[in-house]
């Protein structure tokens, strides 16, 4: 498994998402917490074959949107600075659907990303990006409000402070009273 798996609770099961760098594969694992016995991992399946990730796949995620469903996403790396791409596949419940794909231009990642569903059943992302070739380049948290099925436009947090940038995205915070979504930043 590439540097991280994602991993979400539907119910009493347990599902971990991670990308096999060997197969160039999209792997889902699963454990039911009543019965740590029943666990298994199987590649992800999109339209009945299996869905192998693109080279440089990595900063896998996931999150559970409205009645259990399922979006994951991950980035493709830019290699030597240049542009990468985001991409997600959800799942309402009758199999995966996807990959959507971002082009990041001009970041050539993004990850680290927090998500949350927003009180009317969107998702809201939050993370941060990597601009250069590493390890000189900049930093910066960008946001973005996800509709599943379209791609997404991910915008640059401003700190209000012209001699700050907002580096990285720590955390979302929904007011439920509001409905607003709030990040929190470095």
């Amino acid at each position: 498994i590439q540097q991280n798996v994602a991993s979400i609770l539907v119910g009493d099961t347990i599902l971990s998402y991670g990308v096999n760098v060997s197969a160039h594969l999209l792997e889902e694992c699963h454990l039911i917490v009543s019965d740590p016995t029943m666990r298994a991992c199987n590649t992800v399946m999109i339209s009945g074959q299996p869905y192998a990730t693109p080279d440089n796949s990595n900063y896998v995620g996931a999150a559970v949107l409205g009645e259990a469903w399922r979006i994951v996403w991950w980035t493709v790396v830019g290699i030597d600075g240049a542009p990468g791409a985001f991409y997600y596949i959800y799942n309402y419940g009758g199999g995966w659907n996807g990959p959507v794909v971002t082009d990041l231009t001009p970041y050539n990642d993004i990850g680290y990303v927090h998500a949350m569903s927003s009180v009317d059943g969107r998702l809201m992302l939050a993370g941060q990006t990597f601009t250069g070739k590493y390890p000189d380049g900049t930093y910066n948290a960008v946001v973005a409000d996800v509709t599943p099925g379209d791609p997404i436009s991910f915008v640059a947090l401003a700190s209000g402070a012209p001699d700050l940038t907002a580096q990285t995205a720590a955390d979302l915070w929904l007011d439920r009273s509001s409905g607003a979504v709030h990040v929190l930043a470095t």
